[in-house]
């Protein structure tokens, strides 16, 4: 038991040193590559922020959003997820995809201000954030078909002490791409800038009406009003969005899509 203490106590020192240096703030941060890997509060890392650094842990809801339809991931595509820190203080975040064994689930994509680590199975903040709220964006490939659902496991710290930890699921789309894809609209790029492009299959000919939404589903501004006839088409616009996350209301005579997009 002696023996035990006597390594894990310098171990979880280091811990406190080199993640606790992750969320410095200021131009010249002491650990600029963010936290270190394994601390996502998963069944398989069995850990988070707190284990280390002390302090309250507390479960937060909808703090990871992505442009995976509620329909379910379809394998082999890239989806944009984003972290979203909110409160007083310096910011940051780890996540990672897993199964219950905390096996890594998927391909992680870094984006901007973010970084892979633990030979990629985690994403983490680049350099911590004072601004509220600070949206991390990256990307994550789906994995082959048969794997089923993902959960995206994620811990955060936000001021001195104070733990986050939130997840997302992401269920696995029983069809097949070849029988999705006529059917479900898809904006592309996503993540936009100050132009959207969507795609859509019509099965009639009639009226379609595109309203750009917030996350919490009050509108926006309408950009489109007018006919769409049957079969694959595409329409962009030119939009004046801050940065931050929206849906897209397709409403046509044969049926309403919301599709959700990050402006960068």
């Amino acid at each position: 038991m002696k023996r035990f203490y006597a390594v894990l106590i310098p171990a979880c020192a280091f811990g406190f040193v080199v993640f606790f240096a992750g969320f410095g703030g200021g131009d010249d941060p002491m650990y600029p590559s963010g936290a270190p890997p394994g601390y996502t509060n998963s069944p398989g890392d069995g850990k988070n922020c707190s284990h280390c650094m002390g302090g309250t842990v507390e479960p937060i809801a909808d703090w990871i959003t992505s442009d995976i339809p509620a329909s379910g991931y379809v394998p082999g595509t890239t989806y944009a997820i984003a972290v979203t820190v909110s409160g007083n203080g310096n910011k940051g975040f780890e996540l990672s995809p897993q199964d219950l064994e905390g096996n890594l689930i998927g391909t992680l994509i870094a984006g901007t201000d973010n970084a892979l680590v633990g030979s990629g199975k985690y994403v983490t903040h680049h350099l911590a954030s004072e601004i509220d709220p600070t949206t991390w964006i990256f990307h994550w490939t789906a994995p082959t078909p048969g794997v089923g659902t993902v959960t995206f496991y994620a811990c955060a710290v936000v001021g001195e002490l104070k733990t986050k930890t939130t997840t997302m699921v992401a269920p696995q789309h029983g069809v097949g791409i070849s029988e999705l894809a006529p059917r479900k609209a898809r904006i592309f790029p996503n993540p936009i800038q100050n132009r959207l492009s969507v795609s859509f299959n019509g099965a009639t000919t009639g009226n379609i009406t595109l309203e750009i939404l917030s996350i919490t589903g009050k509108q926006i501004s309408s950009i489109y009003e007018g006919t769409s006839s049957t079969g694959d088409q595409t329409m962009t616009f030119p939009v004046d969005l801050e940065a931050g996350i929206y849906l897209l209301r397709i409403g046509r005579t044969d049926g309403n899509q919301v599709v959700k997009f990050i402006v960068e």
